[in-house]
């Protein structure tokens, strides 16, 4: 929790700020996590369809896969499944049963439960953060504490995450971040290569690679 004289050091030394709120968030998240229990944990996923998932490199494939290894109770369930009825969040989830053959999960029937049943809560939505998304992590602030919500909803909703990385741009290649044409241009010029990419992409999507002399 961020205090107002917190609030304060943000704006004047933001950097520091949150590499403090890291550590903060490191440490509250261990102590967390070692109060949950190595089995019969309840996860769940709230991300995008499972069909959309592509089984050979999407990390949230890989995480449930895990879990499931782990013999844990393994939920799915995407931003329209999502409810708050009084102050307790809902959600239809579907369960997943195991894995077919081919590595596609298989799903029983969706069946509508209160959010504060489960262990933990992977918040794994792809971009773009729109209105539907931030309004869900409004509902999530609601969740018990006993709760383990991993992407936090207050940290998707304070940062970008393709901006965060400029906190620490010293450890970045040279960036721009702009909507000016002429300006993007000249900063172009001064690379042998560079690499467009929009703010609320995700997966590869809408990145273009650029050389010097290029026309197009």
């Amino acid at each position: 929790r961020v205090d107002r004289r917190q609030r304060q050091m943000c704006i004047r030394d933001r950097p520091h700020f949150l590499r403090q709120h890291l550590l903060m968030c490191r440490v509250s998240c261990q102590s967390q996590f070692k109060k949950l229990r190595l089995t019969s944990m309840k996860v769940a996923f709230l991300m995008d369809p499972l069909g959309s998932m592509s089984l050979n490199k999407d990390s949230s494939y890989a995480l449930m896969k895990a879990a499931l290894q782990l013999k844990q109770e393994v939920y799915h369930f995407e931003l329209l499944d999502l409810s708050l009825f009084g102050s307790t969040p809902r959600a239809r989830v579907r369960k997943l049963s195991g894995l077919a053959p081919d590595g596609a999960p298989e799903v029983e029937r969706a069946q509508q439960v209160d959010l504060d049943v489960m262990d933990a809560i992977w918040v794994r939505k792809d971009p773009p953060f729109d209105r539907r998304y931030f309004y869900a992590t409004l509902i999530l602030d609601y969740l018990k504490p006993q709760v383990f919500v991993i992407n936090g909803a207050q940290a998707l909703r304070d940062i970008n995450e393709k901006l965060g990385a400029l906190f620490f741009s010293h450890h970045a290649p040279k960036t721009l971040v702009s909507s000016d044409r002429d300006e993007i241009e000249g900063f172009l010029r001064q690379f042998e290569r560079g690499v467009i990419k929009p703010l609320d992409g995700f997966g590869g999507k809408g990145i273009e690679f650029v050389s010097s002399g290029q026309q197009d």
